[in-house]
């Protein structure tokens, strides 16, 4: 979804993120955590003195591409993860794991009423 170094979200990034924002249109009581991470290259710029705030970064881009999609901002967490949990089984060894690991997760959340509803099942 990133080129190294960038926060900025990928052409192609944009239909998954469009998706991902009806799927939250259509459920109304989900809210999400968008978890930016980065790979291990070091980084060290005025923008992003560390990986930290890369992963932050990362994560606020696709925040904002949901948020102009129509998904109430409310309902939206960013978090940065850094370089501390790559999803390659190879970490950051090769170019294709650190590309792996310049991504973003999803975190649905379901509504508090929805789980207490889980717990009398």
């Amino acid at each position: 979804l990133f080129r190294s170094g960038s926060a900025s979200v990928s052409r192609d990034a944009k239909d998954i993120i469009n998706g991902i924002a009806e799927v939250l249109k259509n459920n109304p009581d989900v809210k999400m955590i968008v978890e930016g991470h980065a790979d291990n290259k070091t980084i060290s710029t005025d923008r992003y003195p560390s990986n930290w705030e890369l992963s932050a970064a990362r994560s606020a881009s696709v925040v904002k591409a949901l948020v102009k999609a129509g998904v109430d901002a409310a309902r939206l967490t960013v978090a940065g993860r850094g370089d501390t949990m790559p999803a390659s089984a190879e970490g950051n060894t090769t170019a294709d794991a650190r590309k792996m690991n310049r991504r973003t997760e999803f975190i649905l959340v379901p509504g508090i009423s929805k789980l207490y509803e889980l717990d009398k099942m």
